[in-house]
């Protein structure tokens, strides 16, 4: 948000769709009884490193990070939800060599793993969307935090298909 525009394709920037998909996410739990903080309500910049740290002083039991994906290729399409890479093991991601060093949000494996299984699962069935499933990274939002905490690519800005898709408000509310 703010400064940060994220993915950008034509005149669609990730940060706008993202909130959306953020508050309709915030309205159907709020819905069912849970209580939801959010890193951003508005369009504002808040940093990598600040949004875990802002869900810890907020004392939260789950953290979930919404982005849009995109590609040098239109065709690359569809939802995958990353979770923190096992200490020793290499991510998932064949562009990053990172680290094998144990974080923070290794703590939480099993729970992160788990929390990426169902939140992926629940994308696909809802969306009908491409399963590219779920993947391990060293991601900034995810190494640091101190709960289960996943990060969801709920979709490409890039591919018509799913562009289509991010800003039809009744199949952004199948995203959330």
């Amino acid at each position: 948000g703010g400064k940060q525009p994220g993915a950008v394709s034509g005149k669609m920037q990730e940060k706008t769709y993202v909130l959306l998909i953020a508050q309709e996410v915030k309205r159907i739990l709020e819905n069912n009884g849970i209580k939801v903080v959010m890193t951003r309500s508005s369009d504002k910049y808040m940093g990598l490193s600040e949004r875990p740290a802002y869900a810890s002083k907020q004392n939260a039991n789950l953290f979930v990070s919404i982005h849009l994906n995109s590609a040098a290729s239109s065709k690359a399409n569809g939802v995958e939800v990353f979770t923190t890479t096992p200490s020793g093991a290499r991510s998932t991601n064949p562009d990053r060599s990172g680290s094998r060093a144990r974080t923070a949000g290794n703590a939480y494996d099993a729970y992160n793993s788990l929390l990426a299984y169902h939140i992926q699962k629940e994308l696909v069935d809802q969306t009908r969307m491409t399963d590219r499933g779920v993947r391990r990274d060293r991601l900034a939002v995810l190494i640091n935090t101190k709960m289960p905490a996943v990060l969801v690519e709920a979709g490409f800005i890039s591919n018509k298909s799913d562009q289509k898709k991010l800003l039809s408000t009744s199949e952004r509310k199948k995203i959330a």
